[in-house]
């Protein structure tokens, strides 16, 4: 049983306070249903950034070959590209939930 004040997520099951209104697991809205085509379109616009960090990161390879302490510059789309890659993931796994009508996970 919750707390008066926590509410699990519709899609994840993610206990989430109230407050909050999205839930820090997954970013669903809380109280809202998932949107199934909204998430279509998050999908194909992280798939196009990661292939747009993917043709980044081969420039910076080159360039870190060529200049001294350039390997520094492979360090830069590291965070954005961990992020975006880590965000595809759970965003493919909430749409391949919402196609087959599978309650959300529970913690």
């Amino acid at each position: 049983m919750l707390p008066a004040d926590v509410v699990a997520c519709p899609l994840c099951g993610t206990p989430c306070r109230i407050a909050a209104g999205v839930c820090d697991t997954c970013g669903q809205a809380l109280g809202e249903e998932p949107d199934l085509p909204q998430l279509r379109a998050e999908e194909l616009e992280l798939t196009k950034r990661l292939a747009g960090f993917g043709l980044a990161a081969a420039g910076t390879l080159v360039v870190s070959i060529l200049l001294p302490l350039g390997w520094v510059l492979l360090l830069l789309p590291g965070a954005g590209l961990f992020d975006s890659a880590s965000r595809l993931r759970a965003i493919r796994g909430r749409l391949r939930r919402l196609e087959r009508g599978e309650p959300p996970t529970s913690f």
